[in-house]
């Protein structure tokens, strides 16, 4: 059958009246702060670190204007806040990293988080009686100019083109999904798939 997708609405804020994870009142704003902000620098050095390169072994060792450099001429990004000038966390990590479980807001917001997933997803599942919801991978894919042209850029800010169908709240809400391939599009080649 086909349904509308509560998970995905009530964190986007994809239609008028619709709530967003920031104004919900489940997830405090000062932990999806400290997520973009604390645990994100977290995760980059941990990430570098255990990659063990003597050359680059922490985040404090970045040139933070090398992170998504944008090429002279090409659009600027429309990620809003999600816009973090990517430099700040080099500038964190030199002032001193705070481990992720001494981040005081992270277990309310994981509980949070949890409680976001349970009523949007498990329990709307259980209420239409679903066994599983199913929907393609990506809604388009953006024009290759989409860096300097502005209508191109409209195409693949989208959403379901920028990241794909419903990303940001599954991969925050903790969904496991699996994509499975269907082929490549007739015109451009380009592969798509189904995720459930």
């Amino acid at each position: 059958i086909e349904v509308d997708f509560p998970l995905v609405s009530n964190c986007e804020g994809d239609r008028p009246g619709a709530p967003t994870v920031f104004t919900r009142g489940l997830v405090s704003k000062e932990f999806l702060h400290d997520e973009l902000w604390e645990l994100s620098a977290w995760a980059f050095d941990d990430f570098l670190r255990a990659n063990g390169d003597p050359k680059l072994g922490c985040l404090a060792d970045v040139d933070g204007a090398l992170i998504f450099p944008h090429d002279p001429g090409t659009l600027p990004n429309r990620e809003d806040e999600l816009a973090a000038g990517m430099d700040e966390y080099v500038r964190m990590a030199e002032r001193g990293i705070t481990p992720w479980d001494r981040i005081s807001t992270v277990p309310d917001g994981l509980r949070g988080l949890e409680q976001t997933r349970r009523i949007d997803l498990e329990d709307w599942m259980d209420g239409l009686g679903l066994d599983a919801v199913l929907f393609p991978t990506v809604a388009d894919v953006g024009p290759a100019d989409a860096d300097v042209n502005p209508v191109s850029a409209d195409i693949a800010w989208s959403n379901g083109v920028w990241v794909a169908n419903g990303n940001l709240a599954i991969r925050h809400l903790g969904v496991p999904t699996v994509t499975v391939p269907m082929g490549v599009m007739a015109d451009i080649g380009m592969p798509v798939g189904l995720t459930f």
